[in-house]
């Protein structure tokens, strides 16, 4: 993976979803992405895979937002609790 450096090395992200209410461990996926958007809809299925049902809402930081992410929890009847990063709200499709 691209370092802040200009080089390259081995690098991993770890997204580790877990039920707000109980605290509980419901899904742990292990990706070399550069961008943490692409592992949004993957946790989200393996949380529906878990315990058997798809989670009532997201809470995320800026980097899982992207205009394909909120559509795609737009569809499966997630509430979306995220932020957008400052100027992207043209990109992500929604009114400034």
């Amino acid at each position: 993976m691209k370092q802040s450096d200009g080089g390259l090395a081995p690098s991993y992200h770890v997204p580790i979803s877990r039920d707000a209410a109980h605290g509980a461990i419901v899904g742990v996926e292990v990706s070399q992405s550069g961008s943490d958007y692409r592992e949004l809809l993957p946790g989200v299925e393996k949380v529906e895979e878990n315990p058997g049902q798809l989670p009532e809402a997201v809470v995320v930081d800026g980097g899982f937002t992207s205009r394909e992410n909120i559509l795609a929890m737009d569809g499966k009847k997630v509430d979306w609790i995220g932020s957008l990063r400052e100027g992207a709200s043209q990109s992500a499709g929604l009114p400034s």
